[in-house]
């Protein structure tokens, strides 16, 4: 089955029909999108993002002198990873909890409330094939965002 020039304008111009024949529906759809879309950005209340990096750099020098390359980045590899736990540890939110006062500030019934909203508002991030850890803390005042991610 091959199709000539005249075969395929021809599917393109039953194409095009289509179109016009629905044009008031694809644009009474577009609209609808377009309102929902703009609707629920306004409901949203705004959030601000707060980024700390941090380089985590390990002191062992001594040690690399015994181990193979292999197990040297094997050791730097489960070291980054062990930062990473304990940065997003409850022990480090708690501190931050107490630093910035959150139960009073977030009325939040307990510490543990408070240490709980803390932790859904924190993402912590490893960058791949470095020692570099992003914090990020999303809070409703921008100076709040940063303030608590540079303090985790």
């Amino acid at each position: 089955m091959s199709f000539h020039p005249s075969e395929a304008r021809l599917h393109a111009l039953d194409y095009l029909q289509i179109v016009r024949n629905r044009f008031s529906i694809i644009l009474l759809t577009f609209v609808l999108v377009f309102i929902t879309a703009v609707a629920i950005t306004h409901i949203l209340p705004e959030e601000y993002l707060g980024r700390a990096t941090v380089e985590i750099v390990q002191n062992d020098e001594d040690l690399r002198l015994f181990q193979t390359r292999q197990a040297s980045e094997l050791a730097n590899y489960n070291f980054i990873q062990t930062q990473f736990e304990i940065i997003s540890s409850q022990q480090t939110l708690y501190r931050v909890v107490d630093d910035f006062d959150l139960v009073n500030r977030w009325n939040a019934g307990t510490r543990q409330e408070a240490c709980a909203q803390l932790r859904g508002k924190l993402e912590t991030s490893a960058r791949r094939n470095t020692s570099l850890i992003d914090i990020e803390i999303y809070a409703a005042n921008p100076a709040e965002a940063a303030e608590l991610a540079n303090a985790v």
